[in-house]
This record gives C-alpha cells, sequence and structure tokens, in this order.
C-alpha cells in the first residue's frame, strides 16, 4: 500500500537496453508486480529513455505479475505531470506504461495525466498498454506523438472497462492506428460516457483502429466553462467532477472540468487570445 505521497521534479536518465528491455520505468515504481493500492500518490518530472524499453509511465512502468499473469491493482486519486522522451520505446502512458490487472478487481480511478510524450508504439496519455481492469473518471491532458496505436487517453487496449473519461492533448503518429481517445481497442471490455476535444487533440476520430463504443467528440467550448455539465453525459457534477469557469483575463481560458477530490490547479485548459502574435 502506498498512500498520500508526492514526488516533484524527479529526473530519470533509463539506460536499460540490449537484452533487459522489459523491465518498467516510472517515477514512484518501475514495476508493481503484486497486489497493490495506491492512492492520493502525486509525481513530477521527467524521462529520459534512450535506449529501447517495454513499460515507460509517469508514475507506473509496468503494473502487472511476474509471470505476467493478472494482479489485483487499486490505483485512485493519483496524478503524474511528467513529460516522457522515449523515441525507441513501446508501451509508454503518461500515468502507466504497461498493465495487466484483474478485470473485475482491478481498477484505476481518479486520476489524471499531464504530461507530454514521444515515444515509438503503443502511446497514451493515461495508460500506453493496459489489459483488463476497470478505468473510471480519468483524463489526459498532454501531448503524445509515435508511430502507431497512438491514443490521447489509451494507446493499445484490450478487456478494458473504460467509463467517464477524455482526452485534449494533441495527438500525432505516423500509421492509420491513431485516435483522440484511443489508438486501437480489442478483446472484450466497453467504452462508456468518454470524449475527447476534436480541436485540440487534432482528431476527428476517437478510436484509430478497431474500437467502438459510446465515445463522443466535441469541440473545445462544448468541453469546458459551465457547457461541460450539458455535453459530458455520464459525467457526476454533484459528488464527483466539477466545472470551471472560461476565465477572461489576457484572453479566453477555456477550462476543461476536473476531479472533486483530485483536483488539479489550475485546471487544465486551452487559451484564445483576442489579439497579438
Amino acid at each position: 500500500v502506498i498512500i498520500n505521497l508526492t514526488i516533484a521534479g524527479a529526473y530519470i536518465e533509463s539506460g536499460i537496453g540490449g537484452e533487459n528491455w522489459d523491465e518498467g520505468t516510472g517515477v514512484l515504481a518501475g514495476q508493481l508486480r503484486s497486489d497493490s493500492k495506491v492512492n492520493n500518490v502525486h509525481v513530477s518530472g521527467y524521462i529520459e529513455q534512450p535506449q529501447r524499453d517495454v513499460g515507460t509511465g509517469g508514475l507506473i512502468g509496468i503494473a502487472e505479475n511476474v509471470s505476467f499473469t493478472p494482479i489485483s491493482a487499486e490505483i485512485t486519486n493519483s496524478s503524474a505531470d511528467v513529460d516522457i522522451t522515449a523515441e525507441q520505446s513501446s508501451r509508454v502512458g503518461g500515468l502507466i506504461g504497461k498493465t495487466s490487472i484483474d478485470e473485475t478487481t482491478g481498477t484505476l480511478s481518479d486520476s489524471y495525466a499531464t504530461g507530454d510524450i514521444v515515444a515509438e508504439n503503443g502511446i497514451g496519455g493515461l495508460v500506453g498498454d493496459p489489459y483488463g481492469g476497470t478505468f473510471e473518471n480519468n483524463y489526459a491532458t498532454g501531448d503524445v506523438s509515435g508511430n502507431e496505436d497512438i491514443g490521447g487517453l489509451i494507446g493499445d487496449a484490450s478487456n478494458v472497462n473504460l467509463n467517464k473519461a477524455y482526452a485534449v492533448g494533441n495527438v500525432t503518429g505516423d500509421s492509420n492506428h491513431v485516435g483522440g481517445l484511443i489508438g486501437s481497442l480489442s478483446g472484450g471490455g466497453s467504452v462508456q460516457d468518454s470524449y475527447w476535444d476534436i480541436e485540440s487533440t487534432g482528431q476527428s476520430n476517437g478510436f484509430g483502429q478497431f474500437g467502438s463504443g459510446d465515445v463522443t467528440g466535441l469541440t473545445t467550448a462544448e468541453m469546458t466553462g459551465t457547457d461541460a455539465d450539458t455535453n459530458l453525459g455520464g459525467f457526476d457534477f454533484t459528488t464527483t467532477w466539477v466545472t470551471n469557469p472560461v476565465t477572461e483575463s489576457n484572453g479566453y481560458s477555456w477550462q476543461y472540468p476536473t476531479l472533486t477530490n483530485n483536483t488539479q490547479t489550475p485546471p487544465p485548459s486551452q487559451s484564445l487570445y483576442a489579439g497579438g502574435d
């Protein structure tokens, strides 16, 4: 159990490469290999991964058993503001790189990631390559860039139940496996009440390849301010989420919703200036 921890300004340069390239890199932990609980943990910093690796995340690199079987992990009320440069690596996420968590007892909830990522394949603003588990009430705002299986929230997902999530960071990739929300979704699982900003992500499709579900692309104006309460159907703006006002200081700042019990300050936003360069 890891609770109530803050790590600020971390710098990690991982030298993993050669034959040992499935070790994992993260500010909190490279590997989470057994049933665990992580609650109210917040990290910030920068990860540079110059060599090939599988499983790099702002918070946790890899969350799965050493025998590659699912674990019962509960990750809640946590965040990562970690930029990641890992151009030769795959399964890279703003919060977690690679997961294999139990479909009924494994959860990722009430958490967010804000870091920018440059990597190769399986890249997500929140999670790179998740297998199994329930993801509920999460968001990602960082820009993600790579080759294929690139998503604003999740890169390459299998058997994941995703509910009440959004992504707003710019998403770019070299293949057609690129989506505003999810790069690729296969196997079972479901997606409900999840959204992406079609303007800020630069993506007209929520899924890059395969996936289907209840996903909706909205404009920045529709996802921000008090309009979010109307347009983000399924979000509980009474107890779990809160809207943030559009401000007019030095031009307009369109502020996205944040979590009631895991507040990001200042709120994520897009700026629209009235004039100037």
